[in-house]
């Protein structure tokens, strides 16, 4: 990703599947700050997520609003908590916030104050409003360096290059990923659904496999159902209405056996 003119208040983050965001947003901070002079106890502060004058709202799974904006907006106005008085908001997946939250946005992207910096980040540039996107810098993820952390999970944890392609079809965050490797979470699930798959008409495998599944938490069973929406070719909607079900935690022998139809 190119760093050039740094010191704009305003840049996109275009991202990638997996790529490390939040390693890339504290560089990227960490660089502004640096422009102000900012001591190696600031940078510090950054680096282990205490540098309070930093606000973060995340829209991947909660679009944000009008309220949420002049939320921010009252806090960016007091006097800021840090010494050094520089000040960062950082909207992820701004593709999902509201047209009211981006109108109610778009005039401090637009005339900004000398201290205050926004990061916004994106999966889908072409989804973010024009006006908005006129108004920040673009930085797009280098390929080459997604590419090659991606290889180093790879070696590091013995995948496939098949498990390398599930792991982007249904991760969005590197970090989860990355925990869900060190738990061997991701590795079973995906032994788990190779083995329903190859011996569905088995039927001593099938119920050994349910009995495994009633013990499963919802996360688990959530990377189960989208590795299965990635495998399967046919009654792949039924997988994502089981998925949309996960958040009202249904009875697990139910979604077992419904997976059990949706695969034969």
């Amino acid at each position: 990703m190119a760093y050039s003119a740094l010191s704009t208040h305003a840049v996109i983050i275009h991202e990638a599947n997996l790529c490390n965001i939040e390693s890339i947003i504290t560089n990227h901070v960490i660089n502004i700050l640096k422009q102000h002079q900012a001591d190696e106890r600031v940078i510090n502060k950054v680096q282990n997520g205490q540098y309070y004058d930093l606000i973060t709202f995340d829209a991947q799974n909660n679009s944000l609003k009008k309220d949420d904006v002049d939320q921010l907006l009252t806090r960016l106005s007091r006097q800021g908590y840090e010494s050094i008085n520089v000040k960062f908001y950082v909207i992820k997946c701004i593709e999902n916030a509201s047209k009211q939250a981006l109108n109610a946005l778009l005039k401090t992207l637009e005339e900004p104050e000398a201290n205050i910096y926004a990061i916004l980040t994106t999966k889908n540039i072409n989804r973010v409003l024009p006006t908005i996107v006129s108004r920040c810098q673009v930085l797009t993820i280098n390929k080459q360096t997604h590419d090659e952390t991606l290889v180093t999970l790879a070696k590091e944890y013995e995948l496939t290059q098949e498990q390398i392609k599930i792991a982007q079809h249904i991760y969005t965050n590197l970090h989860e990923f990355i925990n869900d490797l060190t738990t061997e979470k991701f590795q079973s699930s995906d032994e788990f659904v190779t083995l329903l798959i190859n011996e569905r008409n088995n039927f001593t495998t099938i119920k050994n496999c349910s009995e495994q599944f009633k013990k499963f938490e919802y996360h688990k069973i959530s990377l189960v159902l989208k590795m299965l929406a990635y495998k399967i070719k046919n009654n792949q909607q039924i997988i994502y209405q089981l998925l949309d079900q996960l958040h009202a935690n249904p009875v697990k022998i139910l979604i077992f056996n419904q997976i059990v139809d949706a695969i034969n």
